[in-house]
């Protein structure tokens, strides 16, 4: 038997074992070279943006204090680490230095490499251009930007939609609003912080005027935004959603926005809808805007099948503007035992409890 059958192993067969070994080996000292290359690249690079963000980062902090510095010689290369930095301290300030900011960003044009960016293939290229095309209230950005508010993402659409009421919010509002019913992708807490930033006389007129002119049937998304943003929805806007013939949707919304004791007529058209949202929702709307005449339509809606309507209609009966205390005692009485006595129980307590405090 020759040597290298030992262990039933064959020559070829213990040649090609080492083979494979010294094949892995090798493999497997380029892979950790490759890394460690990686890495040292990595460090490199990092070193590099840090020290280009060190560079520039005074030189923006003097142009906001109205002392520029000369300005560095800088690179294509340079210029995704420089917009970000200037777009960062941007957004941390406002008034003056965010105007000289601007005047600097304008100086340097960078709005020539943001519009070239829109394009790009790198989403986080795409989301700074946008960006930074909003903070400059680029004009020449506004139909590109416009475009990329249809794309899928909603991410990136809605930071478009961020920087065009940051460039003309009159102008771009009256088509941007009818849109939000169309983007249930779009957040409403998202959008209520965006429109935040636009002046309320350039807002609520127009806001005021897209509900008026928006198909009722998908209306509901807008009068939920007009709630998360806190603009007070007026009379006559809210009073066409308070109709029998709208979508319950459409109706709570629109009561959970009504304030005026204009709407309480259409309010009380309501506490017998067969939805128990919108019951729930017109029994708080009588708390806020109905009077003692309303005594007796909550007090039978203290007896409703549900729990919510009963909880918000004995609330309501507390809420009610100058209803005696004796008149809510006689409303109690009436009603027999169950769930709705026990809630108009607590509602006395807390009737009770604002009374005192008007005394006090």
């Amino acid at each position: 038997m020759s040597a290298w059958e030992y262990g039933g192993l064959s020559e070829p067969s213990v040649d090609a074992l080492l083979t494979a070994s010294a094949l892995t080996f090798g493999l497997s000292a380029l892979l950790l070279l490759a890394t460690a290359g990686v890495h040292v690249l990595a460090r490199r690079q990092q070193r590099a943006l840090q020290q280009v963000r060190a560079r520039w980062k005074p030189l923006f902090f003097h142009a906001m204090s109205g002392a520029p510095q000369p300005l560095p010689p800088w690179s294509q290369g340079d210029a995704g680490v420089v917009l970000h930095l200037w777009l960062e301290i941007t957004e941390l300030v406002q008034g003056a230095a965010r105007e000289r900011l601007a005047a600097l960003a304008q100086e340097l044009r960078f709005e020539k490499s943001a519009l070239t960016w829109l394009g790009h293939r790198a989403l986080h290229r795409r989301m700074l251009a946008v960006s930074v095309l909003g903070r400059m209230r680029a004009r020449e950005a506004l139909q590109p930007l416009e475009r990329i508010t249809h794309e899928p993402d909603p991410v990136l659409s809605l930071m478009a939609v961020r920087s065009l009421l940051q460039i003309d919010a009159a102008g771009f509002l009256p088509h941007f609003l009818p849109q939000i019913a169309l983007r249930p992708d779009w957040p409403l807490v998202r959008i209520a912080a965006m429109l935040a930033e636009v002046p309320t006389e350039v807002l609520h007129p127009l806001f005021r005027q897209a509900l008026q002119d928006h198909h009722s049937g998908s209306a509901a998304r807008l009068l939920r935004l007009l709630r998360t943003a806190r603009i007070d929805g007026d009379a006559p806007t809210l009073v066409r959603f308070l109709h029998l013939v709208q979508p319950a949707d459409v109706l709570e919304a629109a009561l959970m926005l009504t304030r005026s004791p204009q709407l309480a007529g259409a309010v009380r058209a309501l506490r017998g809808h067969p939805d128990a949202r919108v019951r729930v929702q017109a029994a708080a709307a009588l708390g806020r805007v109905g009077t003692q005449d309303d005594a007796l339509g909550l007090s039978i809606m203290v007896n409703d099948v549900e729990g919510e309507v009963r909880y918000q209609a004995a609330r309501a009966l507390a809420q009610l503007p100058g209803l005696p205390a004796t008149h809510l005692a006689a409303l109690h009485a009436a009603v027999p035992a169950g769930p709705g006595h026990a809630v108009l129980t607590q509602a006395r307590a807390e009737h009770a409890l604002r009374a005192a405090g008007k005394e006090a």
